[in-house]
């Protein structure tokens, strides 16, 4: 399960409350925990970019 959240500052508190409940509901889960983990994806710099073959 994913949740997508967009942000306009690099660093943003936002409350998903709401969707996190929402899909322990989906899943049918009644009873546990819900780990929440962070995935930030970065941008790559010019010197860690993959080397293209010519």
């Amino acid at each position: 399960m994913q949740i997508r959240v967009k942000t306009t500052d690099r660093t943003q508190m936002i409350d998903i409350t709401a969707e996190v409940r929402a899909a322990v509901r989906e899943s049918g889960i009644e009873n546990g925990l819900v780990h929440v983990f962070p995935c930030i994806p970065r941008p790559q710099s010019p010197s860690m970019k993959t080397p293209t073959r010519t």
